[in-house]
């Protein structure tokens, strides 16, 4: 089941909204979990465990639709933001936040319908876990990519962190480096690779991840670990 919030300061939105939901869950055989909130702050303020698609107006008061996506962002990197707004001039502005889309009021049933199609086959392609091979000590092991936060080499040794795990191998960061890149990774130091995915904040010489870990970012490599991080998430930093 899907997870859907709407958050729209007008309630005729919210119903048009839900009901579009419904008639789309109807014919689609998709079934959805709806909630709603009346304001960018109420969102905030009692944001759900898990949301798949977030319907966002751009302007209502208090925090408006980007602002509090802003904020979303902080601690969810992976909510598919659809906004939908009447003020078209603040649509680019939703590329800073990574919007997948932007929906027109009012809001027209097939547009509704076609945007959600496209993310929910976007959810469906980030739920599958691509799989890394490498070998260490003439030992082939697999690697779930979305699990790893970030690598390390210490000494002679590469360690890799996997949810809660930790496990050393014997291989080339740079060699893993180039096998993960296309899935987003990327050196932010000789000694550390890290999964753009797990990024929450980027400091001068550090980084924290989602889980709260805080790794260097050194600077020689700074510049060029922006440039690729920027050119991947397709914004300006």
């Amino acid at each position: 089941m899907l997870k859907i919030a709407i958050c729209d300061d007008e309630l005729n939105t919210r119903k048009t909204l839900r009901g579009f939901l419904e008639s789309y869950s109807d014919v689609g055989q998709t079934d959805f979990e709806i909630k709603e909130y009346s304001s960018g702050d109420a969102l905030i303020g009692s944001y759900p465990p898990k949301i798949d698609i977030l319907l966002l107006d751009i302007g209502m008061d208090g925090s408006d639709g980007i602002e509090t996506a802003r904020i979303i962002r902080r601690f969810d990197s992976e909510v598919c933001i659809i906004f939908v707004t009447s003020i078209s001039q603040r649509a680019i502005d939703g590329y800073a936040v990574r919007a997948f889309s932007f929906i027109k009021k009012p809001v027209d049933y097939f547009e509704l319908s076609h945007e959600l199609s496209c993310a929910i086959k976007s959810l469906k392609y980030k739920d599958e876990d691509p799989v890394v091979t490498i070998k260490s000590r003439g030992q082939l092991y697999r690697l779930f990519v979305k699990r790893i936060s970030y690598c390390e080499v210490k000494g002679h040794s590469l360690y890799i962190h996997e949810n809660n795990s930790l496990t050393e191998y014997r291989f080339s960061i740079t060699d893993l480096e180039q096998i993960l890149a296309q899935y987003g990774f990327f050196r932010c130091h000789a000694s550390y690779l890290v999964n753009s995915s797990y990024i929450k904040q980027i400091k001068t010489a550090s980084i924290i991840l989602i889980t709260g870990t805080e790794i260097p970012v050194s600077q020689r490599k700074r510049q060029q670990f922006l440039r690729d991080l920027s050119r991947y998430w397709g914004e300006t930093l």
